[in-house]
Formats: C-alpha cells, sequence, structure tokens
C-alpha cells in the first residue's frame, strides 16, 4: 500500500487499540476497599457527662480526707503562707459533655456559652479579699481564681483550720474538717486545691543517662543505631512530608506549645546552642518564652543547678516539641518548686496556675505535660484539672502527657511488681496519653539516618487501666474495646513515641535518657505542625486516633498509626491492635494528617442508582452528621463529583461530573450528576467531602456504567494469550477495512474524473477553408490541481472517437487502466503522462491555378 492507502487503516488500527487497553482496564474494578468516614462502620460516641473527680463528694473534691488526722504525726497549727486554686462550676454543665468533634468555640464564644457570669467571679473576690487573702488571677475563663494568704487567714475563710505535720517521711499540710464556703457562695465552687498538700507527689519521668558524644549527636557509622535524635525523627516518623505537603516548605510559624511543668525555669543558652547546633539549619528557629507563675524565678543559667531535676526536663520539652514543630513557639510554664522535705513536688495549686495559665495563653493550641502522679490519688488535683482540661479541649487546644515510666505498676523505674498503677494526668479522658516505644535506626555508612530499622514496645512505658475514670465510650465503640470493655475503665496509652536513649542537650553539654517524657513533646510538636498545615487546630484528638487504629490494618508500618507488635512493659506484650504498652501505635506525619482531616464529618452517600449509563443523569443524596452523635449538620458546602477510577485510561477520563449544594436543616443536600457519552469506562467514583467552618469529611461509593454487557468480554481478553489474540484481529480488521476505504475512494475518484471528462461535448470538425491551417483542436478543461497533459493523435474528421465522449482511449504505462489522454494523468494511480513527440504539420494544399 502506499500511504494514501495506508492512512486510513493506521487510524482504525491505533482508534481500536486505544479502544481496547480503555475499556480493558474500565473492565476490571480498581483494586481497595472505599473507606469510610467512620471507623469499621461503627459510631463513635460522646464522652461521659460529667468526669469522675467532679462527681466525687464535696469532701474529696476541696482535698478532706478523714483518715488523715489519725495517719499524720507531728501535728500542728500552721502559719505559713500557702497558695490555694478555686475551681469554679461552668455556666452550663454541658461544657463536659461535648462532643470530642464538636468544632472549637472561640474564646469569646467560650465566655457567652460556659463562663460563669462575671458577677459570679466579683462576688467570690470580694468575700475571700474580706477574708485577707490576696488574688493573685483568675483564669482567662474564669473557671478558676489563685489565691494567697497566710495558713491561718485560709483555713478561716473556708471554715475549717489547716495543720501541718509528717506523713510517710514527708511535709504535709490539711484541713481538719470538712472545708465549707458561705451558703450564697458554695454552688459556684465545684473543687479547692491546695488545702492539703504533701500526700501525693508528682515525679518526672526521664531518667538521664551518662552518655556524652565527642562528635554530637550523629549516630555511629554503622547498619543501625539505638541512639535517636530529634532531627532523626522526622524521617522515621515521615514528619518530613508535612514539612512538604503542599510542595513547598511549610512550618509551624504562628504555632504555640506550652510545655506546663515546675522548678527554676531553664537556661537560655542550652535551648539556643541546642537549635543552633542540633536542628536543621533551613529549619526557622522556634520562639521560646518564658512563663513563671506564682513566683518561681525567670529562666537563667542557674536552672540547671535545681536539685528537683526538673529544668532538665522543661528543656527536653522545648527541645523535642520545637524540633517537630519549627518555626513555633514555646512556652515554657512552670510553677514553683516545692520544699525539699516534700522531695521539691510542687503545691497542686501552683500546678493547676500553671495549666490554666497555659491555656489562657491565646496562641497556644498545644498543651504537653512530662510529669505523672497515681491516678486516684488526689481527688481535688484531678477535679480542678478535669474542669480547666474541658475548657481547653472546647477552645481547640490539644492536651498531651506522658504515660508514665513506671511499666504500668507501682514501682516506679524499677523492676516489676504485681500491682497495676496507670497514671495521672495521662488517665484523664480529655488527654492524649502518650507511651514509649524504643526505634532502631537504619544508617548508612556515611552515618546518616535512611529510615527504621524496627520499633518495639519500651519496657517502662507507663499503661494501664484508671482507677478514677470510666472507660469513654469512644474507646468501646473502637477496635480497642473488646480488650478496655471487660476492665471497665478508660486505657491507657493511646499512641506512643520514643522513649529510649534519646538525645538532649543540657547543661552546656550533650546527653542522652529515657522516658515517656520524649514521647509527649513529640507528639506535641507533630500536632502542632498538622494545625499549621490545616489551618485550624484539631482539638481533642482521642476519638479519631481510635476510629482511625481502628481502620489502619493492624500489624502494618506504613498508615498513619503503624502498630508496635514486639516488646512488652510490665503489664504485658504489645500486640497487634491496641494494648497498654503502645496504644495504637507511633505516628507517620503524612499519612497521619491524611487520616485525620478525612474523618471528622461522616458522610453518607445515596445515589438514585447504582448502574448508570453512558449520557445518562443521576443524583446523589448526600447526608452530613455529627461523627459522634449522629446530629445532622446543617448550613455546610458539600462537593460531589463523578470520576473515572484510577487505572482508567480510555476517552473522558478524570472528573466526568462535578457539583456542590449546602445541607438543609436535616442535614441532606442532593445534587445532579451526569456520565459523558464519551465514557467508556464500566465503574466511575462518586466522592462527597465537606471542608468548611473547621470540619472536615469526606466518603466515596462506587458506581457501575452500563456499557452493553462488553465488560466482561473485555476483562476476558486482556488475559493472555487472548489479548495477543485479540490484537491480531484488530489489526487485521484495521488493515482490510483501511485497503476498502482506499479502494472505494479510488473508484469514486476515478468516476468523478471521468464523469468529469466526458461533460466536454465532442463537436465535428469543420473543414478547413481554403487556404487555412489545420482545423482548430476542441477545447479542454484540465482537472483541478493538475495540469492538462499534451493531446493523442486526432481522430479523422467525422469518426466516431473509441473512448468516450467519442474519444480515443490509452492505457496507463503504471497500472495499465484505459482513460482519456487528454486528463494528462491516470485516474487510478496518479501516474501523468510523458509529453509525447511534436506532430508534423499536414502537408498545405497547393495554391489555387
Amino acid at each position: 500500500m502506499n500511504g494514501r492507502t495506508a492512512a486510513p487503516g493506521l487510524v482504525v488500527a491505533l482508534a481500536g487499540i486505544l479502544l481496547l487497553s480503555g475499556l480493558a482496564s474500565a473492565a476490571v474494578p480498581s483494586g481497595g476497599a472505599v473507606r469510610s468516614a467512620e471507623a469499621g462502620g461503627r459510631t463513635v460516641p460522646a464522652s461521659p457527662p460529667l468526669p469522675s473527680a467532679l462527681a466525687a463528694p464535696w469532701a474529696a473534691r476541696s482535698g478532706y480526707v478523714s483518715g488523715w488526722a489519725t495517719n499524720v504525726s507531728g501535728i500542728a497549727p500552721l502559719s505559713a503562707s500557702i497558695t490555694v486554686t478555686v475551681t469554679l462550676w461552668p455556666n452550663q454543665t454541658g461544657l463536659f459533655d461535648r462532643s470530642p468533634l464538636a468544632p472549637a468555640l472561640s474564646p469569646a464564644a467560650f465566655e457567652a456559652q460556659y463562663s460563669p457570669s462575671p458577677a459570679s467571679v466579683a462576688s467570690l473576690e470580694s468575700y475571700f479579699g474580706s477574708e485577707g487573702l490576696t488574688i493573685v488571677q483568675v483564669s482567662t475563663d474564669r473557671l478558676s481564681m489563685t489565691l494567697q494568704g497566710p495558713a491561718s487567714e485560709v483555713g478561716s475563710a473556708f471554715g475549717t483550720t489547716i495543720e501541718q505535720g509528717w506523713y510517710g517521711g514527708d511535709a504535709v499540710h490539711f484541713p481538719t474538717s470538712v472545708p465549707r464556703l458561705p451558703a450564697e457562695l458554695s454552688g459556684l465552687v465545684s473543687a479547692v486545691s491546695g488545702l492539703s498538700n504533701g500526700f501525693t507527689h508528682f515525679t518526672l519521668p526521664v531518667a538521664r543517662l551518662p552518655y556524652a558524644p565527642a562528635a554530637g549527636p550523629r549516630p555511629a557509622q554503622g547498619r543501625t543505631s539505638t541512639l535517636i535524635t530529634p532531627a532523626s525523627i522526622h524521617t522515621i516518623y515521615d514528619v518530613n512530608s508535612l514539612y512538604n505537603y503542599s510542595g513547598a516548605p511549610h512550618y509551624a510559624i504562628g504555632q504555640g506549645i506550652a510545655l506546663v511543668l515546675w522548678g527554676d525555669g531553664f537556661s537560655p543558652t542550652d535551648t539556643s546552642t541546642f537549635f543552633s547546633q542540633y536542628y536543621p539549619s533551613s529549619f526557622p528557629a522556634p520562639q521560646i518564652i518564658g512563663v513563671p507563675v506564682d513566683g518561681a524565678p525567670r529562666p537563667g543559667p542557674g536552672a540547671v543547678n535545681d536539685p528537683s531535676q526538673a529544668p532538665l526536663e522543661l528543656t527536653l520539652d522545648l527541645e523535642w516539641s520545637g524540633s517537630q514543630a519549627p518555626g513555633a513557639s514555646l512556652y515554657a510554664v512552670y510553677a514553683p518548686d516545692g520544699p525539699a522535705n516534700d522531695q521539691y513536688s510542687p503545691s497542686d495549686a501552683s500546678l493547676e496556675d500553671a495549666l490554666s495559665t497555659a491555656v489562657g495563653e491565646p496562641q497556644v493550641h498545644v498543651v504537653s505535660m512530662s510529669f505523672a502522679t497515681a491516678d486516684g490519688a488526689d481527688p481535688s488535683f484531678q477535679a480542678a484539672f478535669s474542669t480547666t482540661f474541658a475548657s481547653a479541649t472546647a477552645q481547640g487546644i490539644t492536651i498531651v502527657a506522658a504515660s508514665g515510666d513506671n511499666g504500668g505498676t507501682s514501682n516506679a523505674k524499677g523492676a516489676c511488681t504485681t500491682t497495676p498503677q496507670p497514671q495521672f494526668p495521662a488517665a484523664s479522658p480529655y488527654v492524649l496519653a502518650v507511651g514509649g516505644t524504643a526505634p532502631v535506626l537504619a544508617v548508612s555508612l556515611t552515618g546518616n539516618v535512611v529510615g527504621l530499622e524496627s520499633e518495639s514496645a519500651w519496657s517502662g512505658s507507663g499503661g494501664g487501666y484508671s482507677v478514677d475514670y470510666p472507660a469513654p465510650s469512644w474507646q468501646l465503640q473502637s477496635g480497642a474495646g473488646p480488650v478496655i470493655a471487660p476492665h471497665g475503665n478508660r486505657g491507657i496509652p493511646d499512641v506512643s513515641g520514643p522513649a529510649s536513649y534519646n538525645f538532649l542537650y543540657f547543661n552546656g553539654q550533650s546527653g542522652a535518657g529515657n522516658g515517656t517524657s520524649f514521647a509527649a513533646p513529640t507528639w506535641a510538636g507533630i500536632i502542632a505542625e498538622m494545625d499549621a498545615l490545616r489551618g485550624t487546630p484539631f482539638g481533642e484528638l482521642n476519638a479519631r486516633l481510635y476510629a482511625i487504629g481502628t481502620a489502619e490494618p493492624t500489624g502494618h508500618v506504613a498508615p498513619g498509626l503503624a502498630d508496635i507488635t514486639t516488646g512488652q512493659n510490665c503489664l504485658g506484650p504489645a500486640t497487634v491492635g491496641w494494648d497498654t504498652a503502645t496504644g495504637w501505635g507511633s505516628p507517620r506525619g503524612g499519612a497521619l494528617y491524611n487520616d485525620l482531616t478525612g474523618s471528622y464529618v461522616a458522610v453518607v452517600i445515596d445515589p438514585s442508582t447504582s448502574t448508570a449509563t453512558p449520557g445518562s443523569s443521576f443524583t446523589a443524596q448526600v447526608t452530613v452528621l455529627n461523627a459522634t452523635d449522629r446530629a445532622p449538620i446543617s448550613g455546610l458546602t458539600v462537593n460531589v463529583s463523578l470520576s473515572s477510577d484510577n487505572g482508567y485510561s480510555g476517552p473522558c477520563g478524570g472528573t466526568l461530573s462535578s457539583g456542590s449544594e449546602v445541607s438543609n436543616a436535616t442535614g441532606v443536600t442532593v445534587v445532579s450528576l451526569s456520565v459523558p457519552n464519551c465514557f467508556l469506562g464500566t465503574h466511575a467514583t462518586l466522592t462527597a467531602s465537606v471542608l468548611e467552618r473547621g470540619l472536615f469529611g469526606s466518603n466515596s461509593t462506587s458506581i457501575s456504567v452500563n456499557l452493553l454487557g462488553i465488560a466482561g468480554f473485555l476483562a476476558f481478553i486482556t488475559q493472555f494469550p487472548y489479548n495477543l489474540i485479540a490484537f491480531a484481529v484488530i489489526m487485521l480488521v484495521a488493515t482490510v477495512t483501511g485497503w476498502s476505504i482506499g479502494s472505494y475512494r479510488r473508484r469514486r475518484r476515478s468516476a468523478a474524473m471521468l464523469a468529469a471528462a466526458g461533460a466536454i461535448p465532442s463537436a465535428p470538425m469543420a473543414a478547413a477553408p481554403s487556404g487555412a491551417g489545420p482545423p482548430p483542436a476542441p477545447p479542454l478543461s484540465a482537472p483541478t490541481g493538475g495540469t492538462p497533459g499534451p493531446r493523442g493523435p486526432a481522430a479523422a474528421p467525422g469518426a466516431p472517437a473509441p473512448g468516450a465522449g467519442g474519444r480515443e482511449m490509452v492505457g496507463c504505462p503504471v497500472c495499465n487502466f484505459r482513460f482519456v489522454p487528454d486528463l494528462g494523468f491516470c485516474p487510478r494511480c496518479g501516474h501523468y503522462l510523458a509529453p509525447p513527440p511534436p506532430r508534423p504539420a499536414p502537408p498545405r494544399p497547393p495554391p489555387p491555378a
């Protein structure tokens, strides 16, 4: 075939191949299950209506225990000045019944809905002032008030006497009777912290190890390393993907993280050295703000000499949280040390004051705490903290706490015992409890961290079941429910992070330490970075993390929460799924962010049909619900799209149709969609998503497309050897079709040319007059686009022509086709005729005589 003949066949062949590949790929549905916005089809109900500590009797909430007076030795009146924190009831106790996934309230909205009235606060201030007490501060949400004054006047204001003595070798003080307030004020106060002190202690999880590498924190060359640096977390926990999520550097500038503790603060020299030497130079340095409360000293070089060792903890909290949230503002909020004869443990009231101060910082959306006390041992303190936690989560603040380093038992930093002992504040349902793992780094021969070799549970990771808080329903309704339900109470930890052999810089030298106090600020920094990327704080994360953990394929190491299945603590081994050693596992930044942003709103899709045809239309009804309590959400813009399945490569791929509508009062919206005529796939994906008002939700389903029953056949011919046979058949059909089209075009062209030639009349030649030259040739019209060739020999005058129109036919020397030579070229093959030799002139007749 020449080029003109082959072109139609090639076009047909290519069209057939493309059609085969497109339809065949569409015939097989894309793999992978459709992820629902809810975990395993389960709902995530709301938390209990009132925290257990606040449901306790008033005596416990005010710090009175009847047995203390008989167990304290050396009792005498206390004359020293003490600090007391009064916690107020919110304007509505519905604060404690808010959905964990409800939209965060602005400070102004929270104040209008939940804060006690200014008149109530003023009446309390007036009363305590009249009793000779100093009002140190009132929290920004008006839910707590800090008082100071001589113990005698404090006791008088609360209708009791404060006495001191010794309890188990520790200095203590306590009220000798149940505290009471005037009747008109008693209904305003939910708890009092500080009337009793010293019976419980706050411990620091970190245990420093004697490690001082000469060349800084980079691991030694080799295949693996157990020294974990803050920078290595970027790689092993995929935090780097958060910094480059949108294709450009994205950091936590403007995000606030509060680190709550006690002691003499930190040395600015240590933190500045760390962030200049052990922190990526391309990252913006965090801003560190010291916020001492209740008379604690300002940050300074002398902090490293604090015998409580709290500055060591606070320093590593700043280093590890700031390393994961480049450019964030780090608020070091700390109370003063307690007395030496009380193991430097701070007072309940000053620690509550520190927490309230942290929550009140306008820029803070993540609070991290790396201290612990035995759960249930201090009801008044836990009641006060529970109220502040509820206020924080309602305002979109995430509370993170270390689960402790006792392995889940009562023996701190030692061999396992048989007595389980969970830690507070990690045991609070408002708190994200972070346990510990022991990662092993994969290291290149040049000493660079290239990945995670393995990760097991750290043996000291705190965990277990609360003695004070029932299991929240978001635990019971998750994949952890079958494990937690038999125990009845809240299970901890929720997640985990690095706690074994972690780098720190303190007192002018590098070192290493163990403890969940490394894991908690790591999570705090990652959450702050995700808050910055999202543009809206995530707030309380527990319910969503349990939904995500339930949905993740357990035992897999790549999803948003990587399950830890090796190692153990004192309570038992890390197992597939949730466990009391590592919770749901450690984070994977990019995947976790995707999981979180897609699961805050339950999106239910109900298409009018499950099967459509090309060129048809249908409607999709979408219902938007609160993912926890199933309440409808109105006024949300719902975006709906119909797109070709992944892997489809036929015509009309990508987005086939889309639309958006606003949900009505019942959370319902209806969107019309269509399948284009040119779509040749057998399946399409219908997706509905919500991204508005700080709410995120998405869901999708598959729509079948009816292609007249050929989908099964197309799926069949994608298999070997039928795919090769189909290809050969297509090529054969294409060749025959192309030849047929070419022949048809040739015949039509030939006929047209012959018709054009035959339409010229063949006029008879008149006799030449005497003395004239040869007779003139008949006129000839050349075909369009060509040049007429020379004519053949003229017929004799009056003789009929053997060809059409009376003209003589000639044969083409190339293809032997006979045609009228006046055309000058062969109408079949296009061959032009060579000019013939010139004809001799006819003889002249003799002149007349």
